[in-house]
This record gives C-alpha cells, sequence and structure tokens, in this order.
C-alpha cells in the first residue's frame, strides 16, 4: 500500500532521515496533542499500520533533536510529555522534497544554503559558477537551478531542466532568436561542469 504519493509505508519506514511523511504526521501530531499519536485498537489495517509507523519514528526524531521531553511535565507528573523545536514541520516538509526531487520554493533555498538569494542578473554575457544547493520555483511556477556562487546562492533560470544537488554547473548568458516572440530574447545555457571532464578525460584515453 502507498501513503499518497510518498512511497510505500515499509519504504517509508526504512528512510534513516527525518525526511518522510510519516515523520511530518508524527511531529504533527504531538504539536497537536502534546503526545505520540495514539494506536489503534487492532493491527489490521493499513490505518493500523500507518499510526504504529508513525509512532515507531520518534525515536528517529529525537535522535536528530527535533522531539524532545518536557522536563518540567516529567518532574509534575508522571506523564511523558512530548515537544517540538519551532521549525520541525518546515525542515521535514524541506527534507521530504530533496529525498522526493521535487523542487523547493526559493525561500527554502535559500534557507537550505544558508547565505543571501540573488537573481542572476538579466544581461547577456554573464557567467555563473558553481554547486547546485537546489532545484526552485517561484510563486508564478517558473523554474530556477539556485548554485552556491561563493557569498551568495543564485537563481538562475533552468526552464525544463532538472540538475543534481551537489553537481558543479556553469551558466552562460546569451541572446537568441525566439521564432515564437519575433525578438531576441534572453537565453542560459547551463552546463555540468563534472560531465565536461569526464568525456574529456575519454577523448585523451
Amino acid at each position: 500500500m502507498e501513503v499518497l504519493d510518498h512511497g510505500r509505508l515499509d519504504e517509508l519506514g526504512a528512510v534513516r532521515e527525518p525526511a518522510t511523511i510519516l515523520d511530518l504526521e508524527a511531529v504533527r501530531t504531538v504539536r497537536a496533542r502534546g503526545d505520540a499519536p495514539a494506536l489503534v485498537p487492532t493491527r489490521s489495517g493499513f490505518f493500523a499500520r500507518f499510526r504504529e509507523a508513525v509512532r515507531s519514528r520518534l525515536t528517529l526524531l529525537a535522535e536528530r533533536g527535533l522531539v524532545g521531553e518536557s522536563a518540567l511535565e516529567s518532574a509534575a507528573t508522571d506523564r511523558r510529555r512530548l515537544v517540538l523545536v519551532a521549525t520541525a514541520e518546515e525542515r521535514i516538509e524541506m527534507a521530504m522534497k530533496l529525498r522526493e526531487r521535487r523542487p523547493l520554493t526559493l525561500s527554502e533555498a535559500q534557507r537550505l544554503g544558508a547565505k543571501e538569494l540573488v537573481h542572476a542578473a538579466p544581461e547577456s554575457g554573464r557567467i555563473y559558477r558553481g554547486r547546485v544547493v537546489a532545484m526552485a520555483e517561484d510563486e508564478a511556477g517558473a523554474r530556477y537551478v539556485v548554485l552556491d556562487t561563493g557569498r551568495f546562492v543564485t537563481a538562475i533560470p533552468a526552464t525544463g531542466q532538472t540538475f543534481e544537488r551537489g553537481r558543479e554547473l556553469r551558466a552562460r548568458s546569451r541572446m537568441v532568436e525566439s521564432s515564437a516572440e519575433r525578438r531576441r530574447v534572453l537565453a542560459w545555457q547551463i552546463d555540468d561542469l563534472e560531465q565536461e571532464r569526464r568525456r574529456g578525460r575519454e577523448r585523451e584515453r
């Protein structure tokens, strides 16, 4: 059985980072209840197995510092009350997108890159080089590859293209003729430098 479009339940349970719908459901339940998700009376059926799988993620979430136990609550009563770090849901949602290779928002890409995000200058002849932080989309759905370019992370238009995180790229802008728009428009050529180096080594053999 599958959990929406996020993958099979057994596969999700094997992921060793807080980056699944199980983790997201666990922290949302803790946020709402202050406690672990309750188990259902029977273990048969998908819903029961899903709740059990969600509860099983709490140990991992605690190891990664996303979930903890309230010292004040434990001292005052016998109840084990759980608490979350403020950004738990946000961090898991971003990790899910990365694991599932879905584009981030530009603000998420900026947080992931831990630097100020700037857009590539819309000028012919510009060259940017760096490693891929993430693929991202803006509010209008335009697609970008976000590169770590040193002082900044730079969002470069990448319509119809996808690059793996960590790949070293070079992006160059130039004016091209657009038959659809009947005018010259700015276009970005994005090259995978690792592939170029590999092809160069193969030619030398």
